[in-house]
């Protein structure tokens, strides 16, 4: 089933959960990522740690079912002998979802040229520590890469986060906003707002609530060298 799939489903039903996402291709396979250790973005996005239980078939034929944190049954965990392996082939799992927030505080900022990263990693440490950011809520760019996602002109040399705050209510949407950036202020890492957002479900969902976006696919494309021309 891909990423597209789970989301429709899931939408479909009017449900109160769901399945982080990745940046790559919508027809992505879910349980192809789960194999490979793959990471989602916001809450949950350690794929791996939300796998409950795998099916899979061993190559002399038998049906292998495996579970990751079952205190009932005795005996070691065997499902992660099927992660990134080729012990067998797996043929259905089941993966932990997560609740939809009320709302989600998307934001991009600029933290400067490279010499500004060394008190940024502290201050976004922290915020994760005091549960502000979500773990799997950031990304880093450097201007380049930005500059392949959305087609303007950034320094390819100056670096920003980009991520999302996920609020348990409207009110502290804007107070955790607010600690996010006097962390980075305490740190004395310099920061400029690019943009920030309130996203509501209701009003649309993007990768940090399960919708698979494909934009960071051309930050790919963009690292590709053509192949140097024949000589003559």
């Amino acid at each position: 089933m891909s990423f597209h799939d789970v989301h429709e489903f899931l939408r479909a039903r009017q449900s109160r959960f769901f399945a982080p996402a990745i940046g790559g291709p919508a027809d992505a396979s879910l349980i192809g990522n789960l194999l490979q250790r793959g990471e989602g973005c916001g809450p949950g996005g350690d794929r791996l740690a939300g796998l409950i239980e795998l099916e899979a078939v061993t190559p002399s034929g038998e049906v292998v079912t495996a579970g990751r944190g079952r205190t009932d049954r005795p005996g070691p965990d065997l499902a992660g002998l099927f992660i990134q392996s080729r012990a067998g082939i797996v043929t259905r799992a089941s993966v932990a979802l997560m609740p939809l927030p009320v709302g989600v505080v998307e934001f991009v900022l600029h933290l400067g040229d490279g010499a500004s990263l060394a008190p940024a990693f502290p201050a976004l440490r922290e915020a994760h520590l005091r549960n502000i950011l979500e773990p799997g809520a950031i990304s880093l760019w450097n201007g380049a890469k930005l500059a392949a996602k959305h087609g303007e002109g950034y320094d390819p040399d100056h670096w920003f986060v980009s991520g999302a705050i996920h609020v348990a209510s409207y009110a502290r949407a804007e107070a955790d906003w607010a600690d996010l950036l006097a962390c980075l202020q305490t740190a004395g890492a310099p920061s400029t707002v690019v943009s920030v957002r309130l996203r509501h479900p209701r009003d649309g969902f993007g990768a940090f609530l399960g919708e698979p976006e494909e934009g960071a696919m051309a930050t790919v494309r963009s690292g590709l060298r053509e192949p140097d021309a024949p000589n003559g």
